[in-house]
């Protein structure tokens, strides 16, 4: 039989995001909210729109965050061992 958690604990059973990973997501969280503003479509930059600038800020800063994240956790075995 699975072991449940007892009425008075607050663990939901999900994982405790780290703080790197909780700014790392509020930040592309805000610069997708900067990407589809009016003005982002409106303002022009060398003939392209901002838009355009932020959504590629977008992809390459994920994948920033997504290697530092791998090289810093390189070690980490993602809770095989606490099932």
């Amino acid at each position: 039989m699975p072991q449940q958690n007892s009425p008075n604990t607050n663990d939901l059973g999900f994982f405790k995001p780290s703080k790197f990973h909780l700014g790392s997501t509020v930040f592309i969280i805000a610069l997708s909210v900067v990407a589809f503003l009016p003005m982002s479509f409106n303002t022009m930059i060398s003939g392209t729109a901002l838009v355009n600038f932020v959504l590629v800020a977008i992809m390459v800063l994920s994948l920033i965050i997504l290697l530092v994240d791998l090289f810093v956790n390189k070690n980490d075995d993602g809770g095989v061992n606490n099932a």
